[in-house]
């Protein structure tokens, strides 16, 4: 694992679990991409708590082509400070590391940072799981039925943001896991711990 660690992937890959896990084994710094900038985030919320109306609007309104649109705007924006976060942790002679994990890692731009000590790393999984961990999160059998349509917005964006993801991942030759082949986040972070994923 170098210096900096970038994990990146759509909404419930694991990305956050594993980030955490690897910062109390290495004592890492974390930071999560969303907590950079604000974005419509999930259309559900704990109860009592209810939707945010300009949450619910973007999901009920926006095709998923134009949610996609949406969101890699906002990241495209987003970019450059994260980039930022990257270069100052490697010029910084301090030894501490840093994890940075996020959706808005997306690998077009990621791989333009040739820099050594960098670890890159996407994390992806079939459509079920996907579907099952956000129906999962979202309490969805017990939400009403203009509820579970915005729930059901925001998985087919999640699983087309994937397929672009990976598309991107692979036309990069970058590193990617298949988050279902490991039983727990545990086994997962041995991997990337025992593993030189890619390292520059």
């Amino acid at each position: 694992m170098g210096k900096v660690l970038l994990i990146g992937g759509s909404s419930h890959s694991g990305k956050s679990t594993l980030a955490t896990e690897l910062g109390l084994r290495t004592g890492s710094r974390v930071i999560a991409t969303d907590s950079l900038a604000r974005h419509p985030g999930r259309p559900w919320r704990e109860h009592p708590n209810s939707i945010p109306e300009h949450v619910r609007a973007h999901y009920a309104t926006l095709t998923v082509d134009e949610l996609i649109e949406d969101v890699l705007k906002h990241y495209k924006k987003l970019w450059p400070r994260v980039a930022q976060l990257i270069l100052a942790q490697l010029s910084n002679a301090d030894s501490e590391r840093l994890i940075i994990e996020g959706a808005a890692l997306w690998p077009d731009w990621v791989s333009t940072l040739v820099q050594e000590g960098i670890t890159k790393v996407w994390l992806t999984t079939t459509d079920e799981v996907f579907q099952q961990r956000i129906y999962q999160s979202a309490n969805y059998f017990k939400k009403s039925l203009p509820e579970q349509v915005l729930i059901d917005k925001f998985l087919a964006r999640t699983l087309q943001f994937n397929t672009l993801m990976m598309q991107q991942v692979f036309k990069h030759n970058l590193p990617s896991i298949q988050v279902q082949e490991f039983p727990s986040p545990s086994s997962l972070a041995d991997r990337l711990l025992t593993n030189e994923i890619d390292k520059r």
